[in-house]
């Protein structure tokens, strides 16, 4: 599963590749591919590096199962985050404004980025 892509098959962000074209519309989707690629390796590499140990040592499932550590547990040593907490405007907006900067201060500080829930205060 760690080697599989996320898009489907016929997707353009797969499919549309030709290296020699050159127009304004291929430069731009080479460079929201190239951001996306860096975007997903750098918020999931610990956790493929855990995963990968994890295939190599399949002995360690048993006692995964017996302290009740998930497929998706990690760990992560080492790894630095970030939290962000959204407003409760919409996903739409969310994304444009506070979502968009939180991955770029991921990007540019090496930290995962998470949003985790607000607990209500009902």
């Amino acid at each position: 599963i760690i080697e599989q892509t996320l898009a489907h098959s016929s997707s353009r962000f797969v499919n549309v590749w030709d290296s020699n074209r050159t127009d304004e519309a291929s430069i731009r989707i080479r460079t929201i591919r190239l951001m996306f690629l860096s975007l997903y390796v750098q918020q999931h590499l610990p956790s493929l590096r855990e995963a990968r140990l994890r295939q190599k040592h399949p002995s360690c499932r048993k006692a995964f199962q017996q302290r009740g550590v998930g497929k998706f547990d990690y760990e992560c040593p080492g790894s630095k985050y970030v939290a962000v907490y959204l407003t409760g405007n919409g996903l739409g907006n969310n994304v444009r404004t506070e979502m968009f900067q939180a991955f770029l201060a991921g990007l540019t500080s090496d930290r995962i980025v998470l949003f985790p829930t607000r607990e209500r205060s009902d």
